[in-house]
């Protein structure tokens, strides 16, 4: 399974149409960092999750979010990291394309010791 968390409807559209056919059944589209944190603790869905995409700003707007807003993806970043064993199965993907925040966020994971890369969404 692959988690997608973003608030842009469009953004999740499209990367649900660039899913192969056999993928499309397999994603969570979460909005919202609880969202994806209960789907995180879920054992059903942890234990088949091996991607989770991330976005930063999840307020659609140009202006910045702070990072300590818990309604910005890296709430997800810092649930995750207070455990990361528990999520040394699952690729986390940072999509955004503020690329400071997502460097932050990339950071965080992998001076957890967790697989983490940054491709903002459509690179």
């Amino acid at each position: 399974m692959l988690l997608w968390l973003d608030g842009d409807v469009s953004r999740a559209a499209t990367f649900y149409q660039r899913l192969a056919p056999r993928q499309r059944r397999d994603i969570i589209w979460c909005k919202t960092p609880a969202e994806a944190i209960r789907i995180l603790e879920e054992p059903e869905y942890l234990n088949v999750l091996y991607e989770a995409h991330l976005e930063y700003k999840l307020n659609n707007e140009f202006l910045n979010q702070d990072m300590d807003d818990p309604n910005c993806g890296m709430e997800v970043v810092r649930h995750v990291v207070k455990n990361p064993d528990k999520y040394n199965k699952i690729r986390f993907v940072i999509h955004t394309w503020d690329i400071s925040m997502g460097n932050v966020m990339i950071k965080a994971l992998k001076e957890a010791g967790l697989d983490a890369v940054h491709i903002p969404f459509g690179s």
